[in-house]
């Protein structure tokens, strides 16, 4: 059996719903519930049993589930316990991370990583946005992390792009500025929404050129047909933010940057929310890679 394959049925039993499991691994829904069927058939046994409330792993489920865990655990030991010649391939990986991201999730990545994975050296570099793509081109790094506007794994020119999030981008408002008249409660009260439409010539500070965060708000502006107010462009969120404490514009926020402050006011952007893929880029043929699934996996673990 695949290593793969494992991973699903594991996947599956710590989300408890397929749907979920789906969301994580980004493979289709139907595709793996027709998974699951397949192996329930081939096994002989039910693995799982299905409710309204989800996924719960039979007898025989929490057997496969254990043994399925020592299998994999197992393999990564004896994985990084193999012995490297000298001259030969080295038991390490280097990560890439954009500069304003890398401050957020390196030390607990790092911590994880090396508590995880004792045996793999781990070199970490924090690079301009731009220039993370050019790293792995020039074989500098082994695998970098990226913001895309794609939710399924792509192969474009020779790189690899790895689904490992999905991260809400947020507006960011002044909270001392009264939006009510424009501001929307979901019907279950658990998140507030505004149309980009409806906030007319607000003042914006907007990410520099380069940054994934002024792309996606470019694409913002353009799809809603709005000639936004720029009151100042910047390369530091906490600059951006600093400005709408202070009550002088909005600013774009994704979730892993949002801080907790009773002056700003965080509201999904549309109905539906406005999203973005964090992505592991790599070398295209190294998406099997042990070590780079080695950092995926402890990358979906923080993000």
């Amino acid at each position: 059996m695949m290593f793969r394959e494992l991973q699903y049925i594991l996947a599956m039993a710590e989300e408890g719903s397929i749907a979920k499991a789906a969301r994580r691994l980004y493979v289709a829904q139907p595709s793996l519930s027709q998974y699951l069927k397949k192996q329930e058939e081939i096994l002989g046994v039910q693995l799982f049993f299905r409710s309204s409330a989800g996924l719960t792993p039979t007898a025989a489920g929490n057997i496969y589930i254990q043994t399925a865990k020592k299998i994999l655990t197992e393999y990564e030991d004896m994985v990084a316990s193999l012995p490297r010649p000298a001259s030969g391939a080295v038991n390490s990986i280097t990560f890439a991370v954009a500069d304003q991201r890398g401050s957020l999730i390196l030390p607990s990545f790092i911590s994880r990583f090396s508590e995880r994975y004792p045996a793999i050296t781990l070199r970490v570099m924090e690079l301009y946005p731009t220039a993370l793509r050019q790293a792995i081109t020039e074989g500098k790094v082994d695998i970098a992390l990226k913001t895309t506007f794609f939710k399924e794994p792509q192969n474009l020119d020779n790189i690899s792009y790895i689904p490992v999030a999905e991260e809400e981008v947020f507006l960011a408002l002044p909270a001392a500025r009264r939006f009510s008249s424009t501001v929307h409660i979901s019907e279950s009260g658990s998140r507030t929404w505004l149309e980009l439409s409806d906030i007319g010539r607000e003042p914006f500070v907007l990410m520099n050129e380069g940054r994934g965060l002024r792309a996606l708000s470019d694409k913002l502006f353009k799809d809603n047909g709005i000639q936004p107010h720029i009151l100042q462009y910047t390369g530091n969120m906490s600059t951006a933010l600093s400005m709408v404490q202070e009550g002088l514009a909005l600013t774009f926020v994704p979730k892993q940057f949002v801080i907790r402050d009773p002056s700003i006011e965080y509201v999904s952007i549309g109905r539906g929310g406005c999203f973005w893929t964090v992505s592991a880029m790599v070398p295209s043929g190294k998406q099997d890679s042990y070590y780079v699934n080695a950092v995926i996996q402890v990358l979906r673990d923080i993000i």
